[in-house]
């Protein structure tokens, strides 16, 4: 982790004279899900562009695109968690059908000041 900053690194390709992202991007997120799940998040950092548009079975050059080094920094994990163990209306929440609640829902003492909900 010393060699990528700190936080869940965006998986997009972005055009290296336009930033534009990637056209197909949603296949790249979907194979970024894929290759942190079998191999952990280095395992994405590993990745360059030519393996990406290799993986992706993209014809053009690699020199056209880069990586984005952006992330969601940690404290974004942090302050959402919530909405992945609390019910919520939410419709993307996973809890439409009323599924697993939280008993308790906690975070360290040095955490809650301020922003915690």
């Amino acid at each position: 982790s010393r060699q990528r900053s700190w936080g869940v690194p965006l998986p997009f390709l972005l055009d290296v004279d336009s930033g534009e992202p990637h056209p197909r991007t949603p296949e790249i997120i979907d194979l970024a899900a894929e290759v942190v799940e079998q191999g952990g998040i280095e395992a994405w950092s590993k990745l360059s562009c030519a393996d990406i548009l290799q993986r992706i079975a993209d014809t053009s050059s690699p020199a056209r695109w880069s990586k984005s080094s952006d992330i969601l920094e940690v404290w974004f994990d942090s302050g959402t968690t919530h909405t992945t163990v609390l019910k919520t209306s939410h419709p993307h929440s996973g809890h439409e059908d009323g599924g697993p609640e939280a008993d308790l829902y906690l975070e360290g003492h040095d955490q809650h000041r301020g922003w915690f909900h």
